[in-house]
């Protein structure tokens, strides 16, 4: 839960950086800054959804490769149309959605501190 959480914040610092950086050199560090929390993300939450599944591995498999293919299709073009008003904005809404993101798996690590310690023991 740690690595979702670490790399959820480093992924919207990094998003928002974006706009602050005007050199060659600074927004490719910041690209491979977000790239490798995002990269590091999908392992993270697959294995704790695999873990927490139990039996219903597959199906679990199966609803995140439909919800992470449907945010592949929809964020891009969602970003695009978000563009064409102002250059910043996809940025902006993407740090929002990933700090709403911490939020929501923050409050949900919380609450579940008992069912995430079971995931631990092999």
């Amino acid at each position: 839960m740690r690595v979702i959480l670490v790399n959820l914040i480093v992924a919207a610092f990094s998003m928002s950086a974006v706009l602050l950086v005007d050199l060659f050199w600074t927004i490719l560090l910041v690209a491979t800054v977000f790239s490798t929390a995002t990269s590091l993300l999908r392992p993270a939450v697959n294995t704790l959804v695999s873990k927490l599944a139990g039996e219903e591995q597959g199906f679990a498999a199966g609803m995140m490769n439909a919800y992470m293919s449907l945010g592949n299709m929809v964020g891009p073009a969602l970003a695009g149309s978000i563009f064409d008003f102002n250059i910043a904005l996809p940025y902006l809404v993407g740090t929002a959605i990933l700090l709403i993101c911490f939020g929501i798996t923050g409050f949900w690590a919380n609450k579940n501190k008992t069912l995430l310690a079971s995931t631990r023991t092999t």
